[in-house]
């Protein structure tokens, strides 16, 4: 007499979700795996791969059916919808005058709790859209929301102090 083919085991599933440029993510099959194991993340179509890429956001009931054709209970995984990324902020300049060399840099558009702006596209500690003391020069702005996207750049820029009236 034959054993019952034993069902595999209900599988663990890791996740790499959305992010700010990817609109999809990957679902990855981690439980044991045996030789002749497929995976589905749809209960219906299988396939011999752990890996799931460029998997739409929703959720997913994540199977393994076994080299004998038994199917594992399903596990529960969902990838969520891609953070939003913020709109290119607006800026306004006080340029140098004849007696301050430099400029001060105002994020004018909706400030989110949580954002923060950059006047370089590294530095993202500024959390008032105010810059103050900047050196003549070209801008480009950004805002960094509390996911981590970036906005487009918008560029500024501050000008040169006036040249001195001469005498």
């Amino acid at each position: 007499v034959n054993a019952q083919p034993a069902t595999p085991l209900a599988p663990t599933a890791s996740i790499t979700q959305p992010d700010c440029t990817t609109a999809t993510g990957t679902i990855t099959v981690t439980s044991t795996i045996n030789s002749g194991d497929t995976f589905s993340i749809d209960g219906t179509n299988y396939q011999t791969s752990p890996i799931f890429l460029g998997v739409q956001p929703n959720t997913y009931s994540v199977t393994i059916r076994s080299a004998a054709g038994c199917i594992s209970a399903a596990t529960s995984t969902t990838l969520n919808a891609q953070p939003a990324t913020p709109a290119a902020p607006t800026a306004s300049v006080t340029q140098p005058d004849c007696t301050t060399a430099t400029g001060t840099i105002a994020v004018t558009s909706t400030i989110n709790s949580g954002d923060t702006f950059s006047i370089d596209g590294v530095t993202y500690t500024n959390t008032t859209g105010s810059f103050t003391g900047v050196i003549p020069g070209v801008y480009n702005v950004t805002t960094k929301n509390t996911t981590g996207c970036i906005s487009a750049a918008t560029a500024v820029v501050v000008n040169a102090p006036p040249a001195p009236a001469i005498a």
